[in-house]
């Protein structure tokens, strides 16, 4: 009676498909809670994917509920710098590519006050801010969107970083969670600041921030 063949099992350290298959053994692979990590000089990620602080991570801003903080999202923010005053300014300047960042606005001071502004979010925006710098052109058009992990959010864009400046637009959609979305044009070139603030003191927390600028 011929003998069936016998299948040979996977050594442990065998876990590349390509090289299981070769060597004649089932492979069932399962990455779920995987990481890749990434370099700083060769940061090179599979597609749909970025590297950031030595891991390749979706580019998709992880999902929010409104329910609540959403974890990744504030492990995210907590790699970020501070950005409180505007000295500390975040570059964001863009090109037509959107682009997405992540900050955390507990602790932060209410440096910056569109009440004072007017054609701005439409609302007083007395909470915490933090502060993103971007160079613009005119003709660009600024398109920026703000989630946030529970509390009432803001966005808006000033052409300087003080009381004084002149506000070029906004948004505050009312509600906790709520998402802002702001569609600017830009009709003068220079240096902007993309503000993140609260419509109430005491509203702050994570958030995901998304620009792009269409020429």
């Amino acid at each position: 009676m011929a003998r069936r063949p016998r299948q040979r099992a996977c050594p442990p350290w065998l876990v590349a498909a390509a090289v299981a298959i070769a060597a004649g053994c089932g492979f069932d692979a399962d990455y779920t809670g995987a990481t890749v990590t990434c370099a700083d000089v060769d940061p090179r990620c599979p597609d749909g994917y970025q590297c950031v602080a030595g891991t390749c991570r979706t580019t998709a801003p992880p999902a929010i509920d409104a329910a609540g903080p959403d974890a990744s999202v504030c492990e995210l923010a907590a790699q970020q710098p501070d950005n409180d005053r505007c000295a500390a300014a975040i570059d964001v300047t863009v090109t037509t590519t959107e682009v997405e960042r992540y900050g955390d606005t507990t602790g932060y001071a209410n440096d910056l006050a569109p009440s004072v502004l007017p054609g701005c979010t439409g609302s007083p925006e007395p909470g915490p801010d933090a502060v993103y710098r971007l160079a613009l052109s005119a003709g660009d058009t600024l398109h920026a969107e703000l989630r946030t992990t529970g509390h009432d959010g803001a966005i808006y864009l000033l052409d300087g970083c003080s009381l004084t400046a002149t506000c070029r637009g906004g948004a505050d959609a009312l509600g906790a969670g709520a998402i802002d979305q702001a569609t600017i044009a830009i009709t003068t070139t220079g240096t902007y600041y993309l503000v993140v603030d609260a419509s109430s003191a005491g509203a702050a927390g994570c958030y995901a921030l998304r620009m792009s600028i269409t020429r």
